[in-house]
């Protein structure tokens, strides 16, 4: 049987029986995993494994917490020209990192590196290795830090590389970014903070300004080309930032920290003012709220802002909004500055006429939402010849009762209101881990369509 084969290493594998047996099969082995392993009694057995020629071997990848360096037992060194067709390769634990700068891996294409604060590059040295890959397309840096210090002139970010992951520091982040000329529109960039020592004194909603260059869209070219903007929160992990162009390329800045400003410490978060200030000029015709955003703020006029910044903006998507006491229905800020007109009483935002929003029991805890607020919103929009051309309600709930179902299909179907001041309506009743950007794989329990 001459079947492809990927070896997984672990610390507790015994080589000294498996050698002799692998070994003569190494022409099969397209894949080559280090989970974790340490100095033992194997070390030896191991080396001598890894020091073969491996013509098949596609993917090398290090998962290993043991940070190696030359001259432990186990910091091999990489050889490129016994691995000739290596398609993907990571390293930042077991394997030595010191080996890289005058190696060449000629069918590269994905390369990730980390845990490196003072690597053997200094950055200029880093890109020329980069550029001398022809296939490389995708790079992931975690917390791999070659030295950008005293650099004479902006460098050219590397044309073939599509995919670009970063993980660090705040302050490194900047400095990476900003010794760019230009990082192109067609690269797919996610930026994340790594909280470090030297960042505890970094507000949250300083997050943007503390790791962009000063003039992020001269730098980022993805920030100017921009279609829709989305901002996703998971309280205690992380918040994201978003943007999308056309057709698929996208701009993410992820923080890694609680988001919940602790009481008596800095201002809460502000979703709407990060965006508009990353993405302020973009052609922006959608925004996405997804996660529960209990620090958020969404009055009125960060709203107005915010769309002021945005004058195309023709969908706004809110979901979940948690319904009761102690949160922030961002759906109520949203309404009273559309309440707003222009100077001739008409709508200030008139491309903004599509809206997606979560929704709760419309006889309980979302009562005044159905038979208030919402009512009052589309009577207002309508007056001002911006009418609602489609609202799509997000029904969510644990175990949905049939006639929860029934009543609001029949609430939305009798009320006179919809047929006058909407002229499309979309139920989706949802599970409630069901996130927004997942409805297409079918996860809606049912949904119903009203025009």
């Amino acid at each position: 049987m001459n079947a492809p084969l990927t070896i997984y290493i672990h610390n507790n594998w015994s080589f000294t029986h498996s050698l002799s047996h692998l070994s003569a099969h190494i022409g099969r082995i397209q894949g080559l995993i280090i989970v974790d392993s340490s100095y033992n009694n194997e070390s030896n057995n191991l080396t001598t494994f890894l020091d073969q020629t491996f013509p098949a071997l596609r993917t090398l990848e290090d998962r290993s917490t043991v940070k190696g360096h030359v001259g432990d037992p186990l910091a091999w060194r990489l050889v490129p020209s016994r691995c000739r067709r290596l398609h993907h390769l990571s390293l930042g634990g077991l394997l030595s990192l010191k080996v890289l700068p005058n190696a060449i891996f000629p069918s590269l294409r994905t390369l990730q590196l980390k845990n490196d604060t003072n690597p053997c590059f200094t950055l200029p040295q880093f890109i020329q290795f980069l550029s001398r890959h022809p296939y490389l397309q995708e790079l992931s840096l975690i917390q791999y830090s070659p030295n950008a210090e005293d650099l004479q002139t902006t460098l050219d970010f590397p044309t073939t590389i599509k995919r670009f992951t970063f993980i660090d520091s705040a302050s490194y982040v900047k400095t990476f970014l900003s010794s760019f000329k230009l990082i192109p529109s067609d690269v797919n960039l996610s930026i994340t903070h790594q909280q470090s020592l030297s960042d505890h004194n970094i507000a949250t909603n300083d997050f943007i300004t503390c790791i962009l260059p000063d003039s992020p869209s001269h730098v980022l070219q993805t920030v100017s080309r921009v279609t829709s903007v989305e901002f996703t929160g998971r309280p205690g992990h992380h918040y994201s930032i978003i943007g999308r162009t056309q057709p698929h390329n996208t701009i993410t800045l992820i923080e890694l920290t609680s988001y919940v400003t602790p009481p008596g410490q800095g201002t809460a978060l502000n979703p709407l003012n990060d965006l508009a200030r990353f993405f302020c000029g973009a052609p922006v015709t959608e925004l996405r709220l997804e996660g529960h955003m209990m620090d958020a703020l969404f009055p009125p006029e960060e709203w107005m802002a915010f769309l002021d910044a945005f004058p195309l903006l023709a969908h706004v998507s809110i979901e979940p909004t948690k319904i009761g006491e102690g949160y922030r229905d961002a759906r109520t800020g949203l309404f009273k500055a559309l309440f707003v007109s222009d100077a001739a009483g008409g709508a200030r935002w008139p491309h903004l006429r599509r809206f997606t929003l979560a929704c709760g029991d419309m006889v309980g805890s979302d009562e005044k939402f159905f038979h208030g607020r919402l009512p009052r919103f589309l009577t207002i929009r309508s007056e001002q010849g911006a009418k609602v051309s489609e609202l799509h309600f997000l029904y969510k709930h644990e175990v949905l009762a049939p006639e929860e179902g029934n009543a609001m299909v029949a609430w939305t179907i009798e009320n006179t209101l919809w047929s006058r001041l909407v002229d499309h309506i979309r139920i989706d009743f949802v599970s409630q881990c069901c996130e927004m950007s997942k409805l297409d794989s079918g996860r809606a329990f049912f949904s119903v369509d009203i025009s």
